[in-house]
C-alpha cells in the first residue's frame, strides 16, 4: 500500500502548571497505554498514513528545569518566614510528597526507557482536523491539527535516534518531521530489524511521487494515485489543480493569485480566477479543508468586490464577477460555496473524476449554481 509517514515528536511540559495538568499522565504514558488516539498530525496526511511516536531527546532538560524550579520554591519558602507563618505546616512538605515532584521522577524513568527514541507506531484512521480548544493555549504545542490514529503499536525494542539521525534528522520546528522515499524503507528496515512489526507497516511502501512524468495527457490517470500524496499545496496546484480548471473553465486561460478589491481597499487575494456561466469565479485551494479554521472569513473576502486584478496587465469588475459565489478544491473533494447563506457545498469527490469529461459534467452541474 502507498503511504505517506511522518515522525510525531513528543515533548515535554515546558512549566509546572503545565506538569500540574500532566502530572497523572503524560503524553507518552498516553500513547503506551492505548490502542487508539487522537494526536497531531500535518494537514496533508491521510487515511492508512503511518505515524511513528517519538520521545523527544529535549525532554530531559525539562524535566531537569522543573526540578530545579521545585527546588528553589522550595527553598524560598524556607527563608520567607512570613510565608511560612501563612502556610501554616505546608512548608514542612518534603520533596518526596510533592506530587510535581513525584510526576518528575516518573518522567525520568521513562526517559531513561523512551527517550530520544522512536517507541511506537500507529495508523492514520480518518482525515486531520482542526480543533482550537481554549485550554490548548495553555500548553506548549502550537499545533491544532489533530487526526484519529489507531493500531498503535509498542515497539519491544525503542529505536534510538542514533540509529537514523545521519539520514533522517528531526524536525526543530515543530512536532512533526516527514518520512518520504528512501528514508521510510531505511527506518523500516531498522525497526524490523529489531521488533515485530504490524501487518500494516510491513504492506507499507513510500513511494515519492512521479512529478517529472505528470503531463497535460496523463494528468488525470496519474495523479488518481497519487492526489492525495500532495503534501505542499503548490504541488497540489501545478500538477493537479492549473490542469483541472484548464478542462473546468470556459476557456482555458485561468489567472493566479488575484487580488480582490472593496472600496478600494484589498480585501484577500483569491488563488485562481476562471471563466465559467461568461463571469469570472474565483477558486481556492487546499490540502484539507477541514484543518482550515477562518476558510469561510477567507472566501468571503472574495465575495462582493468591486473589481480583481487578474494580473499585473488586465483587470475586472464587479459585472464580470460572480459575487456571492467561490470554488474551492482539496486533494479529496470539490466544494461550492454561497455567501449569501454561507454554506459550503458538497459537488464532487474527486476519485469519481476519471476523466476530463468528467469535469465538464461537473462544470454543467456548477453553473446553476452561479446563477
Amino acid at each position: 500500500m502507498n503511504v505517506q509517514a511522518f515522525i510525531d515528536n513528543i515533548s515535554f511540559p515546558k512549566n509546572l502548571e503545565e506538569l500540574e495538568d500532566f502530572a497523572d499522565e503524560f503524553d507518552v504514558e498516553q500513547v503506551l497505554r492505548v490502542d487508539e488516539t487522537e494526536w497531531t498530525a500535518p494537514k496533508w496526511a491521510v487515511e492508512g498514513d503511518i505515524v511513528f511516536f517519538f520521545h523527544a531527546k529535549t525532554a530531559i532538560q525539562w524535566i531537569t528545569k522543573l526540578e530545579t524550579k521545585i527546588k528553589e520554591e522550595r527553598k524560598w519558602m524556607k527563608e520567607f518566614s512570613m510565608v511560612r507563618m501563612l502556610l501554616g505546616n505546608d512548608e514542612q512538605v518534603s520533596l518526596d510528597d510533592d506530587i510535581r515532584w513525584q510526576a518528575l521522577q516518573c518522567a525520568r524513568e521513562l526517559y531513561k526507557k523512551y527517550g530520544g527514541k522512536i517507541f511506537a507506531v500507529g495508523r492514520i484512521s480518518g482525515r486531520p482536523y482542526y480543533d482550537n480548544q481554549e485550554y490548548d493555549d495553555m500548553y506548549h504545542w502550537s499545533s491544532r491539527v489533530y487526526a484519529p490514529i489507531d493500531r498503535i503499536y509498542v515497539l519491544q525494542q525503542p529505536i534510538d535516534i542514533a540509529e537514523f539521525s545521519d539520514f533522517l534528522p528531526i524536525s526543530t520546528r515543530g512536532a512533526i518531521t516527514p518520512v518520504v522515499g528512501s528514508d521510510f524503507d531505511r527506518l523500516k528496515r531498522i525497526i524490523a530489524s529489531k521488533n515485530n512489526t504490524p501487518q500494516y507497516l510491513k504492506e507499507s511502501r513510500a513511494i515519492p511521487l512521479p512529478l517529472k512524468k505528470i503531463n497535460a495527457k496523463n494528468w488525470l490517470e496519474v495523479t488518481q494515485h497519487y492526489r492525495r500524496l500532495f503534501t505542499l499545496e503548490i504541488q497540489f496546484r501545478r500538477f493537479y489543480v492549473d490542469y483541472f480548471l484548464k478542462v473546468l473553465g470556459e476557456q482555458k486561460k485561468f489567472y493566479a493569485e488575484c487580488e480582490c478589491y472593496r472600496q478600494g481597499q484589498r480585501t484577500g487575494i483569491a488563488d485562481n480566477a476562471m471563466k465559467i456561466g461568461g463571469r469570472w469565479c474565483f477558486v481556492e485551494v487546499k490540502l484539507n479543508i477541514h484543518t482550515e479554521p477562518h476558510l469561510h472569513n477567507q472566501l468571503k473576502k472574495y465575495c462582493q468586490v468591486e473589481k480583481t486584478a487578474l494580473d499585473k496587465e488586465r483587470s475586472a469588475e464587479k459585472e464580470k464577477l460572480w459575487q456571492n459565489s467561490v470554488l474551492v478544491i482539496d486533494t479529496t473533494d470539490f466544494y461550492f460555496y454561497d455567501a449569501l447563506t454561507d454554506n459550503l457545498i458538497f459537488l464532487k469527490n474527486l476519485d469519481e473524476v476519471c476523466t476530463e469529461e468528467d469535469i465538464k459534467t461537473l462544470r454543467e452541474k456548477i453553473i446553476p449554481l452561479l446563477q
